[in-house]
């Protein structure tokens, strides 16, 4: 492909509250020779967002649909399988498009303004979209914010379950490295590597196997130090790269060159010319 891959954001969310702003993100994002932009799924409304925004850039929108731990804590067990069963009807529908690339952002997040003391709630269909995923063959996109030990004891567990996708937003120490490279994840960085006090997540990326790193932005969310918090943007990425470059000695075209290389052998070939 001609251009590097944002293997990590959230523009159809910028797309629906603001359809202007989205195209100036992505003109400027393609003049800056990012030109595909892999999404992060929410719930329903946010897979038709997705779908919107790819009709309007097709062949630039990786679709991802899944249910995020955010909209699973604020739905109850009903509203929530209603939309297991619509997750299962859309990604039957889509599945042969080619745009659709996974299922995801799904996973746990515990901490206490989002769990709110219902752990169940989240591990329930936390498992139940793993078991959708073996049925679609689809690689994951996970969300995992202070949940490690409960990770660990789920996938062990689940053994014989062979998973393949990404970590989203890695920011944890090097003692979580072992086990994710263990199961063979990507491990994909965004803009908090980018603040100089996030020392324990440099000493991450320092011992990263750079057959596992992509690059992601999160925008418009987890802004590095040079973009407004909360207005964060595709362009970021050059941001991330430089930072993870000079940690690891490498020009920054090379770190986007490896990135674009671990993503499509992870969720397909991104088609020539995107």
């Amino acid at each position: 492909m001609n251009g590097y891959i944002d293997c990590h954001n959230h523009l159809a969310e910028i797309f629906h509250k603001n359809p202007d702003q989205a195209q100036i993100l992505i003109k400027e994002s393609y003049e800056q020779h990012i030109t595909y932009f892999m999404q992060g799924g929410i719930g329903p409304e946010n897979w038709n967002y997705q779908l919107e925004l790819q009709q309007l850039y097709p062949g630039k929108i990786g679709l991802c649909f899944g249910l995020h731990p955010y909209w699973i804590a604020e739905h109850n067990d009903e509203l929530c399988e209603q939309a297991m069963d619509k997750l299962n009807q859309t990604l039957t529908q889509q599945s042969k498009s080619g745009t659709l690339l996974a299922l995801g952002e799904l996973g746990l997040d515990f901490r206490a303004s989002i769990v709110k003391n219902n752990h169940a709630h989240q591990l329930k269909f936390f498992e139940m979209q793993l078991e959708m995923s073996r049925w679609f063959q689809l690689p994951l996109v996970f969300h995992f914010v202070q949940c490690f030990e409960e990770c660990k004891k789920f996938f062990d567990f689940f053994v014989d379950f062979q998973i393949q996708g990404l970590v989203h937003s890695f920011n944890g120490p090097p003692d979580h490295l072992a086990y994710w490279i263990k199961k063979d994840l990507l491990l994909s960085i965004g803009g908090p590597v980018c603040h100089p006090r996030n020392k324990k997540l440099h000493e991450s990326v320092k011992k990263i196997p750079l057959e596992l790193l992509v690059l992601e932005t999160d925008s418009p969310d987890q802004a590095p130090p040079s973009f407004p918090r909360g207005e964060n943007r595709p362009i970021s990425l050059w941001d991330v790269a430089k930072t993870i470059g000079i940690i690891r000695n490498l020009d920054a075209e090379k770190i986007l060159d490896i990135s674009n290389k671990n993503f499509q052998r992870v969720f397909g070939e991104i088609p020539h010319g995107s």
